[in-house]
Protein backbone atom coordinates (compact mmCIF):
# COMPACT_ATOMS: atom_id res chain seq x y z
CA UNK A 1 0.00 0.00 0.00
CA UNK A 2 2.89 2.32 0.84
CA UNK A 3 4.54 1.65 -2.55
CA UNK A 4 1.26 2.35 -4.40
CA UNK A 5 0.84 5.62 -2.51
CA UNK A 6 4.46 6.54 -3.31
CA UNK A 7 3.84 5.93 -7.06
CA UNK A 8 0.61 8.00 -7.01
CA UNK A 9 2.49 10.92 -5.46
CA UNK A 10 5.49 10.53 -7.78
CA UNK A 11 3.41 10.46 -11.00
CA UNK A 12 0.64 12.83 -9.91
CA UNK A 13 1.21 15.29 -12.79
CA UNK A 14 0.82 12.51 -15.32
CA UNK A 15 -2.12 10.82 -13.57
CA UNK A 16 -4.24 13.86 -12.70
CA UNK A 17 -3.73 15.98 -15.81
CA UNK A 18 -6.54 16.03 -18.35
CA UNK A 19 -5.21 15.62 -21.89
CA UNK A 20 -5.56 18.63 -24.22
CA UNK A 21 -7.70 16.80 -26.77
CA UNK A 22 -10.32 16.04 -24.09
CA UNK A 23 -10.29 19.67 -22.85
CA UNK A 24 -10.74 20.86 -26.47
CA UNK A 25 -13.65 18.44 -26.98
CA UNK A 26 -15.37 19.64 -23.82
CA UNK A 27 -14.87 23.30 -24.82
CA UNK A 28 -16.23 22.67 -28.31
CA UNK A 29 -19.25 20.83 -26.91
CA UNK A 30 -19.92 23.62 -24.37
CA UNK A 31 -19.69 26.26 -27.12
CA UNK A 32 -22.22 24.37 -29.28
CA UNK A 33 -24.57 23.90 -26.34
CA UNK A 34 -24.25 27.59 -25.49
CA UNK A 35 -25.11 28.55 -29.09
CA UNK A 36 -28.14 26.24 -29.02
CA UNK A 37 -29.25 27.70 -25.69
CA UNK A 38 -28.71 31.22 -27.02
CA UNK A 39 -30.77 30.46 -30.16
CA UNK A 40 -33.51 28.89 -28.03
CA UNK A 41 -33.47 31.90 -25.70
CA UNK A 42 -33.70 34.32 -28.64
CA UNK A 43 -36.58 32.33 -30.07
CA UNK A 44 -38.37 32.34 -26.70
CA UNK A 45 -37.82 36.09 -26.25
CA UNK A 46 -39.12 36.78 -29.78
CA UNK A 47 -42.21 34.69 -29.08
CA UNK A 48 -42.79 36.49 -25.77
CA UNK A 49 -42.44 39.90 -27.47
CA UNK A 50 -44.81 38.84 -30.26
CA UNK A 51 -47.37 37.56 -27.71
CA UNK A 52 -47.08 40.77 -25.68
CA UNK A 53 -47.60 42.94 -28.78
CA UNK A 54 -50.55 40.79 -29.84
CA UNK A 55 -52.09 41.08 -26.34
CA UNK A 56 -51.57 44.86 -26.28
CA UNK A 57 -53.21 45.20 -29.72
CA UNK A 58 -56.16 43.12 -28.50
CA UNK A 59 -56.37 45.26 -25.37
CA UNK A 60 -56.46 48.42 -27.46
CA UNK A 61 -59.10 47.02 -29.76
CA UNK A 62 -61.31 45.74 -26.94
CA UNK A 63 -61.17 49.04 -25.06
CA UNK A 64 -63.17 51.73 -26.83
CA UNK A 65 -60.59 54.02 -28.41
CA UNK A 66 -63.11 56.87 -28.44
CA UNK A 67 -63.64 56.63 -24.66
CA UNK A 68 -61.09 58.81 -22.81
CA UNK A 69 -59.56 57.95 -19.44
CA UNK A 70 -61.97 58.36 -16.52
CA UNK A 71 -65.02 57.71 -18.67
CA UNK A 72 -66.97 54.45 -18.76
CA UNK A 73 -69.23 53.16 -21.51
CA UNK A 74 -72.48 51.83 -20.03
CA UNK A 75 -74.45 49.46 -22.27
CA UNK A 76 -78.11 48.50 -22.20
CA UNK A 77 -78.73 46.18 -25.15
CA UNK A 78 -82.42 45.55 -24.34
CA UNK A 79 -83.30 49.26 -24.08
CA UNK A 80 -83.73 51.72 -26.93
CA UNK A 81 -80.53 53.62 -26.08
CA UNK A 82 -77.84 50.99 -26.47
CA UNK A 83 -74.89 52.73 -24.81
CA UNK A 84 -73.83 55.93 -23.08
CA UNK A 85 -70.47 57.39 -22.02
CA UNK A 86 -70.41 58.59 -18.42
CA UNK A 87 -67.66 60.69 -16.82
CA UNK A 88 -66.43 59.24 -13.52
CA UNK A 89 -66.29 61.45 -10.45
CA UNK A 90 -65.46 60.68 -6.83
CA UNK A 91 -69.13 60.86 -5.80
CA UNK A 92 -70.65 58.94 -8.73
CA UNK A 93 -72.52 55.85 -7.54
CA UNK A 94 -74.16 52.97 -9.44
CA UNK A 95 -77.60 54.43 -8.65
CA UNK A 96 -76.56 57.73 -10.30
CA UNK A 97 -75.48 55.89 -13.45
CA UNK A 98 -78.85 54.13 -13.60
CA UNK A 99 -80.71 57.40 -13.00
CA UNK A 100 -78.80 59.19 -15.78
CA UNK A 101 -79.38 56.37 -18.22
CA UNK A 102 -83.07 55.99 -17.46
CA UNK A 103 -83.72 59.75 -17.48
CA UNK A 104 -82.49 59.97 -21.07
CA UNK A 105 -84.49 56.95 -22.24
CA UNK A 106 -87.75 57.18 -24.07
CA UNK A 107 -90.52 54.66 -24.68
CA UNK A 108 -90.00 51.33 -22.94
CA UNK A 109 -87.42 52.64 -20.50
CA UNK A 110 -89.74 55.29 -19.11
CA UNK A 111 -92.12 52.56 -17.96
CA UNK A 112 -89.26 50.77 -16.17
CA UNK A 113 -88.83 51.61 -12.53
CA UNK A 114 -85.47 52.03 -10.86
CA UNK A 115 -85.81 48.72 -8.99
CA UNK A 116 -86.47 46.70 -12.17
CA UNK A 117 -83.06 47.19 -13.83
CA UNK A 118 -79.60 47.06 -12.30
CA UNK A 119 -76.04 47.94 -13.25
CA UNK A 120 -73.76 44.93 -13.74
CA UNK A 121 -69.99 44.70 -13.75
CA UNK A 122 -69.02 42.05 -16.33
CA UNK A 123 -65.58 40.75 -17.29
CA UNK A 124 -62.15 42.12 -16.55
CA UNK A 125 -61.02 40.44 -13.34
CA UNK A 126 -64.52 39.21 -12.39
CA UNK A 127 -67.24 37.10 -14.00
CA UNK A 128 -70.48 39.01 -13.55
CA UNK A 129 -71.75 40.94 -10.55
CA UNK A 130 -74.87 42.99 -9.91
CA UNK A 131 -73.74 46.25 -8.31
CA UNK A 132 -75.27 47.66 -5.16
CA UNK A 133 -76.78 51.14 -5.60
CA UNK A 134 -74.22 52.62 -3.17
CA UNK A 135 -71.18 51.34 -5.11
CA UNK A 136 -68.71 54.15 -5.91
CA UNK A 137 -67.99 53.78 -9.62
CA UNK A 138 -64.57 55.44 -9.74
CA UNK A 139 -63.21 53.16 -7.02
CA UNK A 140 -64.64 50.11 -8.74
CA UNK A 141 -63.26 51.24 -12.11
CA UNK A 142 -59.78 51.50 -10.57
CA UNK A 143 -60.09 47.93 -9.27
CA UNK A 144 -61.39 46.56 -12.58
CA UNK A 145 -60.59 48.90 -15.48
CA UNK A 146 -61.28 46.28 -18.16
CA UNK A 147 -64.83 45.53 -17.05
CA UNK A 148 -67.91 46.17 -19.14
CA UNK A 149 -70.84 48.00 -17.56
CA UNK A 150 -74.26 46.68 -18.56
CA UNK A 151 -77.74 47.69 -17.44
CA UNK A 152 -80.15 44.77 -17.36
CA UNK A 153 -82.82 43.21 -15.20
CA UNK A 154 -82.05 40.54 -12.62
CA UNK A 155 -82.70 36.96 -13.70
CA UNK A 156 -85.57 35.34 -11.85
Amino acid sequence: TANTMHLLIKYQKLLWTIPKFIVNQVRKQNTENHKKDKRAMKKLLKKMAYDREKYEKQDKSTNDADVPQGVIRVQAPHLSKVSMAIQLTEELKASDVLARFLSQESGVAQTLKKGEVFLYEIGGNIGERCLDDDTYMKDLYQLNPNAEWVIKSKPL
